[in-house]
């Protein structure tokens, strides 16, 4: 039996598929589809419209639909390179125990990334205005793109530390220490791109 058999049953029994937040007097609601859709378009576009009382435009749906591709090829991205390394693993229950946590980490992130990012994103978009984050105003899509770097941040440090445990289990395999610094070297990246925006 392969570890990657269960992500069914991890995924039903940790993830939920309606989720609400609370935001400016709204309880908004968006639909999760599952691990590698997030949501689909449609189904978040209605809830969206019903919960904040208005009617989204084509133009602002295409955007809304572009960052969805962008975020499924980034959770994709990630759930492949977790995969490969969890693969490296010889003993089938760590590699069991480190993929559902790797499942739970990356919808945790991916499901806090939409409700304090994407939905404050698309709320301050309709109704044409900046956030304000300590009390200084911010253009609302610098801050989307801030909080998607740091989702891409916390998927490459939770990829480290399951390079980590390999290095522990197999010290003998210099590639292991090689994978770290390339993930380091892709932090620091991210980091400058945060920093040249912010």
């Amino acid at each position: 039996m392969n570890f990657l058999d269960f992500h069914h049953d991890i995924v039903n029994k940790f993830m939920q598929k309606n989720i609400k937040i609370n935001y400016n007097k709204f309880q908004m609601r968006w639909p999760y589809e599952d691990y590698f859709n997030i949501f689909n378009l449609p189904n978040l576009v209605t809830y969206l419209e019903k919960d904040l009382n208005c009617k989204f435009g084509n133009v602002f749906i295409d955007e809304i639909e572009v960052k969805l591709v962008d975020l499924r090829a980034l959770n994709q991205n990630y759930y492949q390179i977790g995969v490969k390394m969890i693969n490296e693993m010889t003993l089938f229950d760590d590699q069991l125990n480190y993929y559902k946590d790797f499942l739970i980490y990356t919808y945790s992130q991916i499901k806090n990334f939409i409700n304090l990012t994407f939905l404050k994103w698309i709320f301050h978009n309709i109704n044409h205005e900046n956030i304000i984050i300590s009390g200084r105003e911010v253009d609302i899509d610098v801050y989307y793109e801030v909080g998607r770097l740091k989702l891409e941040n916390n998927y490459i440090l939770h990829v480290i530390k399951i390079i980590k445990k390999l290095q522990k289990i197999q010290p003998e395999e210099a590639e292991f220490g090689n994978l770290i610094e390339v993930q380091k070297k892709a932090i620091l990246k991210i980091q400058d791109k945060i920093k040249a925006i912010k």
